[in-house]
C-alpha cells in the first residue's frame, strides 16, 4: 500500500515587475512548466514555473514569474507508480498556492490584484490524459485508510 509520509512546499523564485502600461482591457495567457525527479531515499519532487509577460501580441501590465516546489516523502511506491504520483499530485498540489501567490503579490504591489482562472490541470499539461487513464487505483491511492 502507498503511503504519503509527508509533503512539503517551498517557494523557489517569486518576481514581478510593473510595465506601466495604460489602463485597458487585458488577457491573461499564464505559461507553465513543470520538473520531477528523486531527491533521496523516499523523497521525491515537483518543480512548477508559471510566467506570465508582456509580449507585443499579448500586452499585459505586469510580468510575474513563480517557481514553487512541492517535496513528497512516500512510502512503499512502486517504482513504475512514482512518475506518475510527481506530475499529476505535484501539479494539484501546487496550483492553488500557484494562483494565491499571483493574487496575493499583485495586490501586495499595489495593483489591482491578478485572479488566475480556476484550471483544468490537464488542459495545462495535455499529456497527463495518459498518466491518468493508465493509473492502477490500488497502486495509486496516495489518501489514509
Amino acid at each position: 500500500m502507498n503511503e504519503l509520509v509527508k509533503i512539503k512546499i517551498e517557494t523557489n523564485e517569486i518576481s514581478i515587475k510593473n510595465n506601466n502600461l495604460p489602463a485597458g482591457s487585458f488577457k491573461i495567457y499564464p505559461a507553465f512548466s513543470r520538473k520531477t525527479g528523486h531527491i533521496k531515499d523516499s523523497k521525491y519532487f515537483t518543480e512548477i514555473t508559471m510566467e506570465i509577460k508582456n509580449t507585443k501580441d499579448n500586452p499585459f501590465p505586469v510580468d510575474i514569474y513563480i517557481r514553487m516546489t512541492c517535496i513528497f516523502d512516500v512510502a512503499n511506491l512502486q517504482e513504475d507508480q512514482i512518475d506518475k504520483m510527481l506530475k499529476i499530485q505535484g501539479m494539484v498540489t501546487l496550483i492553488p498556492y500557484i494562483r494565491a501567490t499571483v493574487s496575493s503579490l499583485t495586490a501586495l504591489s499595489m495593483l489591482p490584484p491578478i485572479v488566475l482562472p480556476i484550471m483544468d490541470t490537464l488542459d495545462i499539461f495535455p499529456e497527463d490524459r495518459a498518466l491518468i487513464e493508465s493509473l492502477d487505483e490500488k497502486n495509486f491511492d496516495m489518501t489514509d485508510s
